[in-house]
């Protein structure tokens, strides 16, 4: 039975005797989880990485700033997993084109064609996309405009 990185860090840490200052000694920590590691207390995703001193060194250090940070048992704070992902809207947020996807929806559950639906979604697509092409045309010769004007003004 392995022990988790967690687990690793506060027992490195609770066999690990302070500094003079009663701070952790940082240096003497990592060595004793490189020793817990060599030992096989806790494992990597990929041990073959770490046959060298220093990327166990490394990894050792890395878990150990981590779990310093995280773990509140350690001085931490427990970080919270917050989704901050936001789903893509396929479409935009037109009215009509909302109005056809769900009525494609609905025929789909009925288990009817949606062949004639599935045009008009693809011509209002069109429209909107041909839309935002204009309007960004616009937006660019509004910009050189005003850059023209800037500049014969100085």
């Amino acid at each position: 039975m392995f022990l988790s990185q967690k687990d690793a860090v506060l027992k490195a840490i609770n066999s690990t005797p302070k500094t003079l200052e009663g701070n952790l000694d940082r240096k003497a920590v990592i060595d004793c989880l490189a020793r817990m590691y060599r030992n096989n207390e806790f494992t990597y995703s990929d041990p073959a990485e770490m046959t060298a001193d220093d990327a166990l060194n490394a990894y050792c250090g890395s878990i150990l700033s981590n779990w310093l940070r995280r773990d509140p048992r350690i001085g931490g704070i427990a970080v919270k997993k917050t989704v901050t992902t936001r789903e893509k809207r396929s479409h935009s947020a037109d009215g009509e084109l909302k109005r056809l996807l769900t009525a494609k929806t609905i025929l789909i559950t009925e288990s009817k064609s949606t062949t004639e639906l599935d045009s008009l979604i693809t011509r209002r697509t069109l429209e909107i996309e041909s839309e935002k092409l204009a309007k960004h045309a616009d937006m660019i010769s509004d910009a050189e405009a005003i850059l023209a004007t800037v500049s014969t003004q100085q």
